[in-house]
């Protein structure tokens, strides 16, 4: 679906969401997506959503916080709660990640959110041979569900976002680009055909 250009694409997204067969399915979306009108039409496909939530809801993040920190200082007794973690190896990199899931029942913002059930958190350690990274992302869910569910979604999420964004992004240069509109469809068949490539063995941007 077309953004106009004088707005974004909050408002394009629960049109979209309306307009697919979503049925069963879990819904993932970056940050700016995470609204509440997102959620409904979410809800109303009979969908499920696990979103993002950073500084654009700054109130409902602080909350998240403070839920989970309150968990952690009971180490997680007496807490409707799942964990689990994974870790990967390879190209000079060491990264370790930790998916937490906190029932909602008495979160105070529940009422606002629809279809609001848990809580989620993620912490990443990376090491490299340029240093070390730390990074917590919190999120909603609309669904009860265990960390290692959580966790494909997560990384599912990240997969798309790696794979396709970053390759229109940084390879083709799309946000540069004065034709975004016909040319983005070109590109995408374009990656698609490269990532089939297999004579020359070199990678995409080559």
């Amino acid at each position: 679906m077309k953004v106009d250009a004088k707005t974004n694409e909050i408002t394009v997204t629960p049109e979209l969401i309306k307009a697919l067969e979503l049925k069963g399915c879990i819904i993932t979306v970056d940050a700016l997506n995470t609204q509440k009108k997102t959620t409904e039409a979410i809800i109303d496909a009979g969908a499920d959503y696990i979103l993002p939530v950073k500084e654009n809801h700054k109130e409902l993040l602080a909350e998240i916080k403070l839920t989970f920190n309150d968990a952690e200082s009971k180490k997680y007794k007496g807490v409707d709660a799942d964990n689990t973690q994974t870790t990967d190896i390879g190209h000079g990199r060491y990264e370790v990640r930790e998916y937490f899931l906190l029932d909602a029942e008495d979160f105070p913002a529940q009422s606002d959110w629809p279809g609001l059930q848990t809580l989620g958190k993620v912490v990443r350690r990376r090491h490299t041979q340029r240093g070390s990274e730390y990074e917590e992302v919190y999120y909603i869910l609309s669904t009860e569900m265990d960390a290692a569910l959580f966790a494909r979604g997560v990384r599912g999420h990240w997969g798309i976002e790696n794979g396709l964004h970053w390759s229109l992004d940084v390879i083709f240069r799309e946000d540069c680009s004065r034709y975004r509109e016909n040319l983005s469809a070109i590109r995408k068949m374009v990656l698609g055909m490269l990532k089939q490539e297999r004579v020359t063995k070199a990678g995409i941007k080559a």
